[in-house]
């Protein structure tokens, strides 16, 4: 089994944004409950109709995932450093060092809607220690896949 490897010295830490599209998506999205939930706040400045709370409610909860949405497209990043990587997200960052990465794998899960998603694996030398897991929805560029295709591939 081949043992893993760093980036090589001559390159820069690299770090990848979510592609473009998603992030237009949850400003789309975002800007979709804004307008949802203006319309619901001037229905209830009108004396003439009754205040409609479950619409604003709900037009509220939209704009809330929206902001989570737009949150997280901002935040999130995969960072290829010289000694490890990190996974960051809204909510969490997840570092491996190279020494310690036993090797990589991919899955893919589909929805209901048959929409399919591919995940990344790396997988620790320790096997306590948690793989690091992350979407396949970043601007990965070939130094990256050059650097993941250097590592050895696991088992599905």
């Amino acid at each position: 089994m081949r043992s893993a490897t760093a980036i090589p010295a001559q390159v820069q830490t690299r770090s990848y944004r979510p592609k473009l599209w998603i992030c237009a998506f949850a400003v789309g999205f975002l800007g979709f409950c804004l307008t949802g939930l203006a319309h619901y706040w001037c229905g209830m400045l009108d004396p003439e109709q009754p205040p409609e709370t479950t619409g604003f409610v709900i037009t509220g909860l939209l704009v809330l995932a929206g902001l989570i949405l737009l949150g997280h497209c901002l935040t999130a990043r995969v960072t290829l450093g010289p000694d490890a990587i990190e996974v960051k997200t809204l909510w969490s960052t997840k570092r491996m060092d190279f020494s310690s990465i036993r090797g990589w794998r991919e899955s893919v899960t589909t929805d209901s809607d048959g929409v399919q998603t591919r995940y990344i694996h790396m997988e620790s030398l320790d096997y306590h220690q948690p793989a690091l897991k992350f979407q396949d929805i970043y601007n990965f560029d070939a130094e990256f896949n050059r650097w993941l295709r250097s590592l050895p591939k696991l088992g599905q």
